[in-house]
């Protein structure tokens, strides 16, 4: 039959004096229910395993009575109590300020929700298997591993199985969402940084939405370059159906070494190779290699913009000594180039600069391109001018034919 003893303070604390202060009578103390019990060498204090330990069980109102007993210093940090209110075992420490925290135990890991939430999470919203921990772990500061570094592992959502975690493959992507219309890989290893798939053509792969309406919303591309010319973002549109090849590339170059002027490109894949079909550059100008079919084109032309207005003088002259030429692309020569196969008709640029030279620009590999709408002003005034011409002759003729006219009624009437 098992004895109880029930102790006054004062013969508790007679024992313990005993028991700590003579260090002849015994270096360690061993507590058993069961007789005689040889405490670990390691350990002041050695209960056995007959029996449990019970702390100071408090309420919470007993427990912030109890911290004005004692100073909140050093020598209580560590102190431990048993909050009846809140069914928990706390411990007085300082971190941030001397305060109570709850004492994490294996259930607080099993059961609803983590510590220090502000809300009480559902279950399984947060669970992780095996090796997994939450912390700083390693010298490269993981925040949460699963477990061993380098071996496969993830945080699962099974409601539509996406999952936050890698594969076997170092080149596994980081985070994945699978369902049957759609999918997101993100890894940091690769060509990509995000790689976006959808199994259906139907749907869109990827929609940035902003639901602010005010804010505006936008895709950055940034990266760091050298001050040279060169590409400095761009966007490749692929078929990753066999080749791998780029159908199509959208990019925007710094076209200067001060970093101050860029330009819009826009590369096709032609003969086995993006080239490049239009530029828009930082003036605003717009180049295209290829025909541009439009319903109309319009051209500012507003007179409040304009200065030096000076009528067109010598039009006829100018527009006689130009030359009109049928003539056909040398293709084979530029391949690169979207000319065509069939007969043209135009000017050829060189002869128009020796009259006009203000209608001829020269690009920067010294090709040259005529402004064939500015030949507009130049034709109507040659037109006017030759319509003058026209006028003062019709005059002419029809003095004449006055003339003539009366020398033929004059010899009518002396023939009789």
């Amino acid at each position: 039959m098992k004895t109880f003893f029930s102790l006054s303070i004062s013969s508790i604390l007679f024992f313990l004096f005993l028991c700590f202060t003579t260090t002849s009578i015994a270096q360690n103390v061993g507590i058993s229910n069961s007789g005689t019990y040889n405490p670990y060498d390691g350990a002041i204090l050695d209960l056995d395993n007959s029996g449990g330990l019970l702390l100071p069980r408090l309420t919470t109102t007993e427990r912030d009575a109890l911290d004005a007993t004692f100073t909140p210093s050093s020598g209580a940090n560590g102190m431990m109590i048993y909050n009846i209110d809140s069914s928990r075992y706390e411990m007085w420490i300082n971190s941030g300020g001397w305060q109570w925290k709850d004492i994490l135990t294996t259930d607080d890991l099993t059961t609803d929700y983590i510590l220090n939430q502000t809300a009480l999470q559902p279950t399984s919203n947060f669970n992780i298997s095996g090796a997994g921990v939450i912390g700083t772990t390693l010298s490269i500061g993981n925040g949460i591993t699963v477990g061993a570094v380098g071996a496969p592992g993830n945080i699962l959502m099974s409601l539509d199985d996406s999952w936050i975690g890698r594969g076997a493959a170092s080149t596994d992507p980081r985070i994945a969402f699978n369902t049957v219309s759609e999918a997101i890989n993100i890894s940091p290893i690769g060509s990509a940084a995000i790689s976006v798939s959808k199994p259906s053509v139907s749907h869109t792969a990827l929609t940035v939405t902003n639901t602010a309406g005010a804010s505006g919303v936008g895709i950055k591309l940034s990266g760091v370059r050298n001050l040279s010319t060169g590409e400095v973002g761009y966007i490749d549109f692929e078929n990753n159906d066999g080749g791998l090849a780029n159908l199509a590339r959208v990019d925007v170059r710094n076209e200067s070494t001060d970093n101050s002027d860029g330009s819009f490109h826009i590369s096709l894949r032609s003969t086995n190779a993006l080239t490049e079909r239009l530029v828009l550059d930082n003036a605003g100008n717009l180049v295209i290699d290829g025909k541009f079919t439009s319903n109309g084109i319009k051209e500012t032309s507003d007179g409040r913009f304009k200065k030096n207005i000076t009528s067109i003088s010598g039009a006829l002259s100018t527009v006689l000594n130009l030359e009109g030429v049928t003539y056909n692309w040398r293709t084979e020569e530029f391949p690169e180039r979207s000319f065509g196969d069939r007969m043209e008709y135009g000017v050829i640029a060189q002869q128009i600069e020796k009259i006009v030279p203000e209608l001829v620009d020269t690009d920067e590999k010294g090709y040259k391109s005529v402004q064939y709408s500015h030949m507009v002003p130049l034709l109507i005034e040659a037109i006017k001018e030759q319509q003058l011409i026209i006028n003062s002759q019709s005059q002419e003729i029809g003095v004449l034919k006055a003339s003539v006219d009366a020398i033929s009624e004059h010899i009518k009437t002396a023939e009789k």
